[in-house]
C-alpha cells in the first residue's frame, strides 16, 4: 500500500464514523415516541385488565414515570407482582398533561368497557408526542 492510499482509507474511515455519530445519537422524538407507544399498550392490558378482574384500576403518571393502583376494600393500594403494569420510570424527565373530556384529574379503569375520552401529551425538550384515548379501550398515539 502505498502512503496515498493509507491516506484515503483512513479519510473514508473518518467520513463513516462521523456519519454513525450524527445518526446514531439519540433522537429525542424517536424515544419519546416509543415510550408513548409502550404506554399505550400498557393502558390496554390494564383497561382489559380491569374488565376481565373486576377490581378498578387507577393509573397515575408524572415527570418521573407511571404507576397504577388498585381497589382493595375502601382505599387504593399500589399494583405489585404484575410484570406488565408494575411502575416505570421515564429514561428522562417528561412532562405530562392529562386532560379529560370530563374534567376529572385521574384516569381509573372499571367494569364499565365505555370511559371517558382522555388526552395524554408527553414533552422532552423539544418533542412531543399525544396519547389519544376514545373512551372505549382504544389508545392511539400521533
Amino acid at each position: 500500500m502505498t502512503l496515498i492510499e493509507m491516506l484515503v482509507v483512513v479519510v473514508i474511515i473518518g467520513i463513516v464514523l462521523a456519519f454513525t455519530a450524527i445518526s446514531g445519537g439519540p433522537d429525542t422524538q424517536r424515544q419519546l415516541r416509543l415510550d408513548t407507544e409502550r404506554l399505550a399498550a400498557v393502558l390496554e392490558i390494564a383497561h382489559e385488565q380491569a374488565l376481565i378482574g373486576g377490581a378498578p384500576l387507577r393509573f397515575e403518571i408524572d415527570a418521573q414515570g407511571w404507576r397504577f393502583l388498585i381497589r382493595d376494600q375502601r382505599s387504593w393500594r399500589p399494583l405489585t407482582g404484575d410484570p406488565d403494569l408494575r411502575p416505570r420510570p421515564w429514561s428522562v424527565p417528561t412532562q405530562v398533561d392529562l386532560s379529560r373530556t370530563d374534567g376529572q384529574s385521574t384516569v381509573e379503569f372499571g367494569r364499565d368497557a365505555i370511559d371517558s375520552p382522555f388526552t395524554i401529551v408527553l414533552r422532552r425538550e423539544q418533542a412531543r408526542v399525544s396519547l389519544q384515548a376514545n373512551g372505549l379501550g382504544l389508545f392511539g398515539v400521533q
